[in-house]
């Protein structure tokens, strides 16, 4: 889920990309956001960036070209 916050996704689209209602992927976010000690969902994504829980680059991935 902090993936998608990441790049740049609301909550809408994050409860349709996990088929789940929207209250439910705030409750989801609040309760990363406690686990991490954040107090925003960006200091969330910052937070686990530093943790090494989502790559650095997890908002601007890069495209695999072709083989």
């Amino acid at each position: 889920m902090l993936s998608l916050l990441a790049r740049g996704l609301d909550f809408p689209q994050i409860s349709k990309q996990y088929g789940i209602p929207v209250n439910e992927a705030r409750l989801h976010l609040r309760t990363a956001m406690q686990t991490l000690g954040a107090l925003s969902p960006t200091h969330a994504v910052t937070l686990a960036i530093a943790a090494r829980i989502l790559p650095a680059d997890v908002a601007n991935p890069q495209e695999q070209s072709p083989c």
